[in-house]
């Protein structure tokens, strides 16, 4: 007893150490635990079940706010008055080996002393990991921590939002096959190997796929740290810049296709003066030929080599030309009659007929009616061309979401021989075609009005014939 009244008698004398103390306002109690500790100290079977309840009585003390300098004094004390008792009783012949004794009370106390020290460390490894979520969690960008597999280890809010894969999910899945495409993973590979060796890594640029499919560009900066588990590990922040990507591609094409417009602006209004004469003279030469058809045939096909000269101006200068669209509500079944009404003249040239799958699709958005029709007629121009008898123009659509917001995907598949790989690759470039005639600017100018309405065009690979697949936002994508 006298030795714990000494130790609370101590204590208190501290002010803050005996603020801690009176809030528990019992120290009645606080005495009979120590007695109790005590016993156990010199009666016990250092178990598992021992380690537990002791390190229980350090977690206590970081419940109660007790500082972690006050228990080690404490322990010193304890040690120190314990070690003043023993020495008493071996002066007295109460002890017969007190040595022996000593070394078994220092053993004690030290073991007592790291689990309670351990208790302490748990709580500031607890604290230190809720500040870290605190902060990564409210963060504006991906933050993911991989192990040393490439397995997720953290996977923050925005890196669940902008994946679309919970984080739940995520944990302890191989975080390299899920996101990056395969053609980058060896060189993000090498790169990971780098950081876990020590390297810091900056402004790192990658592809990202997401649950949906959509490909997003991120830029890194990581290092190397230590897991939850104080294993190595990689922290990885990621910024997503896919609309400054697209704005810098946005920028740069109406570049080029601005100085494309200039110079064929410029070439045409020098042309325009030689085709004028050129038609003057055909139209002379046809009279004085009129009665020699072989001649005046070659007269006919230089009129007509004339016109497809003067069009292929004119689809150029159209092409390079910045898109005006004039933005109002657009139902795109009707879009779609009223375009395969105007192909009338060059539906009498083939058998082909239109089959519209809608049933219980809402094919309401904004757009330009207008613009959007001119897609519809680039991409069914392709099909009529290429189907033979019985040929079948599929056109089906169905709600989707592009971009996180609300979309119509529209899917025009048709019967005929469809496109090889390589052709596939390029239908969209300008100036490709696969034709005798045409500038190859058709679906390099359905490409540019899907994207001047916020979204996507691409072709599919399905067994048989052509398919392209159109994605619209159902309202106007406002870029700030």
């Amino acid at each position: 007893p006298a030795l714990i009244d000494d130790f609370y008698t101590a204590l208190q004398k501290d002010p803050l150490a005996s603020r801690v103390v009176e809030a528990v306002t019992q120290v009645d109690r606080l005495k009979l635990s120590l007695r109790t500790w005590l016993d156990e100290l010199f009666d016990a079977n250092f178990d598992e079940a021992y380690v537990a309840r002791r390190w229980q009585i350090g977690w206590r003390h970081v419940e109660v706010g007790l500082r972690q300098v006050y228990v080690n004094i404490a322990m010193s004390r304890l040690r120190l008055r314990l070690v003043e008792i023993i020495a008493a009783e071996a002066a007295a012949g109460r002890v017969a080996d007190p040595l022996a004794v000593n070394v078994s009370l220092h053993r004690a106390l030290d073991l007592d002393l790291a689990l309670i020290q351990d208790a302490y460390e748990s709580e500031k490894r607890v604290r230190s990991e809720a500040a870290f979520r605190n902060l990564v969690e409210s963060a504006g960008c991906a933050i993911v921590i991989l192990r040393g597999d490439h397995t997720v280890a953290y996977f923050n809010p925005y890196a669940e939002r902008l994946t679309g894969y919970p984080a739940v999910e995520m944990l302890g899945r191989e975080f390299f096959h899920i996101f990056f495409p395969a053609p980058e993973r060896q060189q993000i590979s090498d790169q990971f190997a780098c950081i876990l060796s020590g390297e810091t890594a900056t402004d790192h640029e990658n592809s990202v796929v997401c649950r949906d499919g959509q490909v997003r560009r991120l830029v890194w900066n990581a290092r190397r740290l230590e897991d939850f588990d104080g294993r190595p590990a990689v922290l990885a922040v990621g910024h997503d810049i896919t609309e400054l990507r697209d704005a810098q591609q946005r920028a740069v094409q109406t570049e080029r296709l601005a100085a494309i417009g200039q110079t064929v602006t410029g070439l045409a209004h020098e042309s325009r003066n030689a085709f004028q004469r050129i038609q003057a003279c055909l139209e002379m030469l046809s009279l004085e030929v009129g009665d020699r058809p072989e001649a005046l045939e070659l007269v006919e096909r230089i009129g007509r080599a004339q016109s497809h000269l003067h069009q292929l101006y004119e689809e150029v200068r159209g092409y390079a030309a910045p898109i005006q669209l004039q933005w109002q509500k657009c139902d795109l079944s009707r879009v779609l009659k009223e375009t395969w009404g105007h192909l009338e003249i060059a539906r009498r040239q083939c058998d082909v007929r239109l089959n519209e799958n809608f049933a219980g699709v809402d094919l309401l958005c904004e757009g330009d009616p207008f613009a959007i029709g001119q897609v519809f007629r680039n991409i069914i121009e392709n099909s009529l061309a290429v189907c033979q008898k019985d040929g079948l123009i599929d056109v089906s659509a169905q709600a989707c979401e592009w971009n996180s917001a609300p979309a119509i995907a529209v899917t025009i598949r048709d019967n005929g021989p469809g496109m090889p790989a390589a052709v596939r690759k390029r239908i969209f470039e300008p100036f490709f075609t696969t034709k005798t005639k045409g500038t190859g600017l058709g679906m390099a100018i359905a490409r540019r009005i899907v994207e001047a309405h916020g979204g996507q065009i691409d072709v599919g690979e399905p067994a048989s014939g052509t398919e392209i697949a159109i994605t619209l936002p159902r309202e106007r994508q406002r870029r700030y």
